[in-house]
């Protein structure tokens, strides 16, 4: 991996967000930029996969849920592949809970129940997009991982201990 791993999703969840892009059609998909996310070191199949995943999503979530969903899925896959850092489950629950409440996609036919479980199920999708091109170089994307959440504070995950040390990505 040639850059931060969060870098790309999180790219792609505002991207997204700020796109008025109409999922329904087969052929449209959100717009991950496919040659840009390749350069930065990202496999062309997790780029389709990963804008598969998301044209189904966004057909039954919120823009500002799949925001949620990219950045607790990216904390999960960290605090479950890296040893230096932990995930506050309690936290995720919460912010899992709290987003699968929002208002559901604009033509979505889901019930309130409905929504919830489906955005559980679009959660562990991600998660496991993530964890597989995370697998790829552990390495690189714990150092993201860790650097992510030592810089931003992020509040799912925090560095337990340095005893794994991970080469530079520089």
């Amino acid at each position: 991996m040639k850059t931060s791993f969060f870098k790309l999703i999180s790219a792609a969840a505002v991207a997204l967000a700020l796109s008025p892009v109409s999922l329904h059609a087969q052929s449209e998909s959100p717009a991950t930029n496919a040659e840009e996310a390749e350069a930065m070191g990202f496999s062309p199949t997790f780029v389709r996969a990963y804008d598969v995943a998301m044209a189904r999503i966004l057909q039954d979530v919120s823009h500002d849920e799949q925001i949620v969903l990219n950045l607790a899925a990216y904390a999960a896959a960290a605090g479950a592949m890296c040893p230096d850092l932990a995930l506050d489950e309690g936290g995720l629950y919460g912010l899992l809970s709290e987003s699968s409440h929002n208002a559901l996609a604009e033509g979505s036919s889901l019930t309130p129940e409905q929504h919830r479980d489906f955005s559980l199920i679009s959660f562990g999708i991600l998660v496991g997009l993530i964890l597989e091109e995370a697998a790829a170089d552990e390495a690189a994307f714990c150092t993201d991982a860790v650097e992510y959440s030592n810089e931003t504070g992020q509040a799912l995950l925090r560095q337990v201990s340095s005893a794994v040390q991970y080469p530079s990505n520089n």
